[in-house]
């Protein structure tokens, strides 16, 4: 049920980021959509640790985590990231586009996104400009089996601390005086605030456990809060401290989860599921889709003699036949993304999953003989 909540967030992603003239473009819930990043980070905090917070005892534990999340998210981003490289070398070689492999789509930025690190360099929003975040997730992930392993029992401690150092550096809002220069302040507060998020969603799951445990349940009706916190997070962004968005996304997370609402029930509908399950593969490819949409638009206005865009407000909208003609734009865009993430889900997603899962478990990661007993014992699990 939460992945469907990701799944509309990924499509509220996609329509922040489409410049287009549309009736719906100066919409508060759709120019704040920015912040269903915190969310992501908040549920993907959660999930881990539901899923392996008990499961990361041991290094090889460790090593087959690391393995199964760069295997979730590392294909569909290099094969995202192909695309990219083939349209510059198109442009390179075909158009001769004297831009090609500059800018935002530099070679330098080409390895740092290679190597999934550019959410932490000023290119963080480089090439496939939504991939910055998957950036800061995978190394977050990856320290979060270093730091379970290693400290066990005195986790919860050590994220604690954690949290509290990275919200008190985003609450600085890049006041502190720090020897890089303001850009790079930005992308610190992009990767602190994520990684603030991240945290305090396995928080929220430690509460929720805690929760669970004692056989407390949730009143039904109390999940319809969750209504006003998402327009609170959503219309009022703008008002709310930087830190107001995860910490209300914990609480939509934390009343989720109980999946005893009727909220819950109408998220468990089929078209829901599907498109949660589709929803990593909409927000990282849905710049494709708006690429294409650009290039139609701009085709479309060359041949009919009509100005492509529009500057409104200050930003340069695309436009073309007025705003009703822009409406439908939008929708065939954004259909196209779902649809095209239901096929990329199946034919890249899934199998790369699968084939990294049975790769941890095979004996190409074999767990390394200082646990023999250990790993015996967990052999016959």
């Amino acid at each position: 049920m939460l992945d469907s909540c990701r799944g509309l967030c990924a499509v509220s992603v996609m329509l922040f980021h489409m410049d287009a003239n549309t009736h719906f473009y100066w919409l508060p819930v759709i120019r704040n959509s920015y912040v269903a990043v915190d969310f992501f980070f908040v549920l993907s905090g959660f999930v881990i640790a539901s899923a392996y917070g008990n499961r990361l005892r041991i290094p090889q534990d460790a090593r087959r985590f690391a393995l199964r999340r760069f295997g979730r998210l590392y294909p569909l981003h290099i094969a995202v990231l192909g695309i990219y490289i083939g349209i510059e070398l198109g442009r390179l070689y075909f158009l001769h586009a004297p831009d090609a492999f500059t800018n935002n789509t530099s070679v330098p930025s080409l390895f740092a996104n290679l190597f999934l690190v550019q959410g932490f360099t000023p290119d963080h929003e480089t090439w496939n400009y939504p991939a910055w975040s998957i950036s800061v997730e995978l190394w977050a992930n990856f320290a979060f089996a270093v730091l379970a392993v290693s400290l066990g029992r005195r986790f919860l401690a050590c994220s604690l601390l954690i949290l509290a150092a990275t919200g008190a550096f985003v609450a600085s809002n890049g006041r502190l005086t720090l020897p890089v220069s303001p850009v790079e302040v930005d992308v610190l507060l992009d990767a602190m605030r994520s990684i603030f998020g991240f945290l305090l969603g396995t928080i929220t799951f430690a509460l929720f456990d805690a929760v669970r445990r004692r056989g407390w349940k949730l009143f039904r009706a109390a999940e319809l809060l969750v209504l006003p916190l998402i327009v609170c997070a959503f219309g009022y962004t703008d008002v709310l401290p930087d830190l107001g968005p995860p910490l209300v996304f914990s609480v939509v997370v934390f009343l989720f989860a109980f999946e005893v609402g009727p909220l819950s029930a109408l998220l468990k509908r089929p078209a829901c599921l599907k498109l949660g399950a589709s929803s990593y593969s909409i927000y990282l490819t849905h710049s494709l889709y708006l690429l294409l949409m650009t290039v139609i638009v701009y085709a479309l206005a060359r041949h009919l003699g009509l100005p492509p865009s529009i500057s409104v407000g200050g930003d340069d909208l695309l436009t073309l036949g007025g705003r009703w003609t822009m409406d439908g734009a939008a929708l065939l865009c954004v259909s196209a993304a779902i649809m095209g993430s239901v096929l990329t889900y199946r034919y890249i997603e899934e199998p790369a999953r699968i084939f990294f899962n049975r790769l941890s478990d095979s004996r190409i990661v074999g767990i390394p003989r200082i646990f023999p007993i250990r790993a015996a014992s967990r052999a016959r699990r």
